[in-house]
């Protein structure tokens, strides 16, 4: 429809209801168009619910948004049914952070200047592990765009974006014990909110000290994986092996597993909702609370 002020896509009600809202185009009328035509593609497939895939049919496909792209992503196994739990989380995180950038930007117009002055913002944000997370998430939803032939070419694809250097940190004794019984106190804050103890933190550590494992996969670890004194642990490494590990927990360790009660499932349970930790960041921003008392 256009107004006074240019171009602007108004969705109807129904429309409404599926998640679309007012889009302002100014007087670029050849975007309100696209775009326009987009959403009406994406309304066929939704009443479709298919495309004709023997016949090869792209139409639907061709200029989609990135909000209707991530639907197609995550009701592909390959790409996104058949991952790790903790990998899925991941990428409905970043999902989340793109959806909210660029739910309704077209697929189509992206270019790799863009994927790049995004990349700058996020590092201007702060978090580099953060950024580097987001365009490579970014990168395979466009992976997936080319193999179905959505776009002919990647646009996130070789940045030259630097992995994220791993953080070297050695604790001592002190301070391991002093983490440790910072997190099974608990406490009152000196404004009265009340501190909650946190048995998960102080395992984990324990359980990290013992065994070297990463963040990610001390979370992930549960019932079954324990054999005793020992944890039973399969890694995945680049080249595609399975290496099996037996870990010694130490004395200390099996203590506390003992103190706190053997747990159903997962070994590291949040206190606050009973359930596992959402992920290695919710778990990193209570465990740097518990560190910085």
């Amino acid at each position: 429809m256009k107004g006074g002020e240019g171009y602007r896509f108004n969705p109807t009600r129904k429309l409404k209801a599926l998640g679309y809202s007012s889009k302002a185009f100014g007087h670029d009328e050849a975007t309100a168009v696209l775009y326009t035509n987009a959403i009406i593609a994406e309304i066929k497939e939704l009443e479709s619910n298919a495309l004709d895939r023997s016949n090869n049919n792209n139409t639907a496909i061709n200029g989609g948004t990135m909000k209707w792209l991530i639907g197609r992503f995550e009701k592909d196994h390959e790409f996104y049914r058949d991952k790790a739990p903790a990998t899925i989380k991941t990428i409905d995180y970043v999902f989340r952070i793109i959806n909210a950038e660029f739910g309704d930007n077209l697929v189509q117009q992206f270019k790799r200047k863009h994927c790049k002055a995004w990349y700058s913002e996020l590092r201007d944000e702060g978090s580099h592990d953060r950024a580097n997370k987001c365009i490579k998430y970014l990168k395979r939803l466009f992976q997936f765009a080319v193999d179905q032939e959505i776009i002919a070419s990647n646009p996130a694809a070789k940045l030259g974006i630097k992995a994220t250097q791993p953080r070297k940190q050695t604790w001592t004794r002190v301070q391991i014990k002093a983490v440790i019984e910072t997190a099974m106190a608990g406490g009152i804050t000196s404004s009265g909110n009340i501190i909650l103890e946190r048995p998960s933190i102080a395992l984990a550590t324990m359980i990290g000290y013992d065994t070297s494992l990463p963040e990610q996969d001390i979370l992930a670890l549960t019932q079954p994986k324990l054999d005793g004194q020992n944890l039973r642990v399969i890694q995945k490494k680049s080249r595609g092996e399975n290496i099996e590990l037996f870990l010694p927990l130490s004395d200390p360790t099996l203590r506390l597993m003992d103190k706190i009660g053997k747990p159903d499932f997962h070994l590291i349970i949040n206190e606050k909702t009973g359930k596992p930790y959402n992920s290695k960041d919710d778990f990193g921003r209570v465990f740097r609370k518990g560190r910085e008392r």
